[in-house]
């Protein structure tokens, strides 16, 4: 047992506790996504183990479809990946292959790609659309006032079911900076499931910034850094 990695993830999940009791949730409305981007397969057998001993299953989060293909070949089964990097068109097709839900869908035709790739395979692929709640520049997504107009448009798609929302907020200097966008957000989500009338889920919140994302609803908060070190 990795005592060091096993003593971070405890860490973490008192401050997601703390954060749901905060915001009047239970903690099993948060999955805890391992950042797991350039970290070593050794680790993440690590941390395999350990959701193990905890009885649950572990949630791993990939930016990068090629570095996974290979972490997926040696990978001990048992747990679930999300793709949270930029998606390209000639990566689509591997990346429904390797990951159960895509959480990166940031352009119409990226879903009609999904889709098309899903139904070769004869999966139903779940994905999140990315939204730049920030309105940066620098960031990829889309505009929040256009979120419900896309999901209009993609609702007669058979093999890509959106499921929830995601956001990669603008970089701020403080945590807190960020609340409002991650409440707007869960405002725009809670909006996109009443008018799609299912539950959605909302990922959003990094190791920086996981706490107040918690606090302001997200269902999955993707942590790195604070799981696993810094990255060598």
């Amino acid at each position: 047992m990795n005592l060091e990695l096993l003593g971070r993830y405890q860490a973490l999940m008192v401050r997601i506790a703390q954060a749901c009791a905060r915001s009047s949730r239970s903690v099993s409305e948060v999955t805890l996504l391992a950042v797991s981007k350039k970290q070593p397969v050794e680790l993440m057998q690590d941390y395999l183990e350990i959701c193990r001993e905890q009885k649950i299953v572990a949630a791993f989060g990939e930016n990068y479809v090629q570095e996974f293909k290979k972490k997926r070949e040696v990978l001990n089964p048992g747990f679930i990946a999300h793709m949270i990097g930029p998606l390209q068109s000639n990566k689509v097709r591997d990346a429904v292959a390797l990951f159960d839900l895509i959480e990166s869908v940031h352009t119409i035709e990226i879903a009609q790609q999904i889709d098309k790739a899903a139904a070769k395979l004869g999966k139903v692929q779940s994905a999140y659309l990315q939204v730049n709640v920030s309105s940066d520049d620098l960031k990829s997504g889309f505009p929040v006032d256009s979120v419900m107009q896309y999901l209009d448009q993609l609702k007669d798609l058979r093999n890509i079911s959106i499921d929830g929302l995601m956001t990669i907020t603008r970089l701020y200097d403080e945590p807190e900076q960020a609340r409002p966008d991650f409440r707007r957000l869960r405002e725009l989500r809670d909006e996109a499931a009443r008018h799609l009338g299912r539950p959605l889920g909302l990922s959003m919140g990094m190791s920086s910034d996981f706490e107040i994302a918690v606090e302001e609803g997200a269902t999955v908060v993707r942590v790195g850094t604070a799981l696993f070190g810094e990255r060598k």
